[in-house]
Parts: C-alpha cells; sequence; structure tokens
C-alpha cells in the first residue's frame, strides 16, 4: 500500500523571472535577501560573474533539474548546452521532464564539477524554461544538443529543447579541503 502524502499549501514562489529585470540593468542578477541564489552559508565563496558561471556549464557533461510536482519535489539529470545568455535543455519529446518545463513552472538548474577531495566549482540557475516554438530556431537548437550528446550524430526526431534565460544565478567555488568537522 502507498502512503498518501499529507496536502500541502501552495505558496507563490517568492521570486519570478521578472525579478531579474532591475533598474541595474538587464542581465543584472536580482539578488534579495529571500532569492534562492543568495549564500545561507560561506557568502565569500559566492559569486554571481557571468563568465565564471559560464564557464562551469560549458565544462560540465550533464545538469540536473529541479522542479516540485503534485507528487512533490522531483530533480532529473539532463543534458544541456548553453547558447549565449541562455540554456538548452534537453530530452524526450514525450518525457515527464521536459514536458512538465514546458508548462513554464519555477525550476533550478544546478550543474557541478569537483576537482579533489573537497574542492569544486557549481553553479545554480533558477528561472523558468519555455519551448522554442520557431521551427528553425528549434531545429538549430536541436542540432546543438544532439552535437554535445553525441557529437557527430544526427537530432533524434523523438528529442525536444527548452530555453531557459540564465537571469537569476549564484557560482560557489570551494577550493581548499574542510578544516571543521572532519578528521
Amino acid at each position: 500500500m502507498r502512503a498518501t502524502r499529507p496536502e500541502l499549501p501552495r505558496i507563490r514562489p517568492f521570486w519570478t523571472s521578472a525579478d531579474s529585470q532591475r533598474a541595474d540593468g538587464p542581465g543584472t542578477p536580482y539578488i534579495s535577501r529571500m532569492s534562492p541564489t543568495a549564500a545561507a552559508r560561506d557568502p565569500d565563496r559566492v559569486t554571481h560573474d557571468r563568465d565564471t558561471a559560464y564557464a562551469i556549464l560549458d565544462e560540465a557533461l550533464a545538469v540536473h533539474v529541479g522542479f516540485d510536482t503534485d507528487d512533490g519535489p522531483v530533480v532529473i539529470a539532463t543534458m544541456h548546452v548553453r547558447d549565449g545568455d541562455r540554456l538548452l535543455l534537453h530530452g524526450a519529446a514525450n518525457g515527464r521532464l521536459l514536458a512538465t518545463l514546458a508548462t513554464g513552472i519555477p525550476l533550478c538548474v544546478t550543474a557541478t564539477l569537483i576537482s579533489g577531495r573537497s574542492s569544486y566549482r557549481s553553479v545554480k540557475i533558477c528561472g523558468r524554461a519555455a519551448p522554442i516554438d520557431e521551427r528553425d530556431e528549434r531545429a538549430a537548437a536541436l542540432s546543438r544538443t544532439a552535437e554535445a550528446a553525441a557529437p557527430g550524430r544526427p537530432a533524434a526526431c523523438r528529442r525536444t529543447v527548452l530555453s531557459m534565460p540564465i537571469e537569476e544565478f549564484s557560482v560557489k567555488i570551494r577550493t581548499s579541503r574542510t578544516t571543521h568537522g572532519v578528521r
């Protein structure tokens, strides 16, 4: 018998992609005290440098996409490609991941690179993804993601791709071994 999950109230997210467009100028991340990209711990390790975030995304082999469903939170790994100031998320056309994300729900994408016992570089992007509707743009995006996944292999017809603007993000870098709690 499957346990039933208690009904939780739906809370409107305290951030939206529109929050990123402030008087500071387009592309300037909006980091509020409540922002999901604000640092709760070790703020000296956090940066909002776009070039650093892009370097991590370009090197990472996959990303993890987190979102909420009626059955609870879900995190799924998927292929990605950065295309300028947007992230292309690649997957099965009839799969749960892209079908759910295409509805425009809030999501969080993370990429982490491990480079030693306790050294890492990671980027977290919060926002929403949308289908690419224009035919030629969609074909080019599919081709880019297919090439990244399997170089030299044509894009499969049953695959799809979503576009996510890289607006609200943070980067966290740890370059030394931990000194607390580990012996």
